[in-house]
């Protein structure tokens, strides 16, 4: 039923619990897991205006530290799932959480998107879960995390 599944994640506890929902569900259905994780960046405000975020190079120490944290936890999370029948595929995004977690769902055809109910970074006016229940290419799991 399912050949790829998005997972997004901002390395907490509550998170946590929603890539191991994920990844039960990918080796479930043999489907490949992408674990996202959006980390703040100074070029993020130039993706929302719509510019291709592989076209703006990581230069700035925050972004790459931003970066490299985000890199560091996902590693973290590949290397417990490794050894699993899942493939798994992560990706530190210098965006916004929905922004990032839409793009990696469309590049990879999701047919599933899982995301927990708390814990997100970015509540602004909408939850993240929210937003991408409405703007999602393919089904969502919201993940009661509480």
């Amino acid at each position: 039923m399912f050949a790829s599944i998005v997972v997004g994640t901002d390395g907490s506890a509550t998170a946590a619990e929603a890539v191991s929902r994920a990844a039960g569900l990918a080796e479930a259905h043999s489907a490949d897991l992408h674990i996202v994780s959006a980390y703040p960046s100074s070029f993020a405000p130039l993706v929302a205006a719509g510019r291709d975020p592989a076209s703006l190079p990581v230069t700035d120490a925050g972004d790459i530290a931003a970066r490299d944290e985000a890199e560091c936890m996902l590693d973290g999370l590949r290397g417990r799932l490794a050894g699993g029948p899942v493939k798994v595929t992560t990706h530190a995004l210098g965006y916004d959480a929905v922004t990032a977690i839409l793009d990696v769902a469309r590049a990879h055809q999701a047919d599933l998107i899982v995301v927990g109910n708390k814990g997100m970074p970015d509540r602004k006016l909408a939850s993240i879960p929210n937003e991408l229940a409405h703007r999602a290419p393919c089904d969502v799991l919201i993940v009661n995390t509480t």
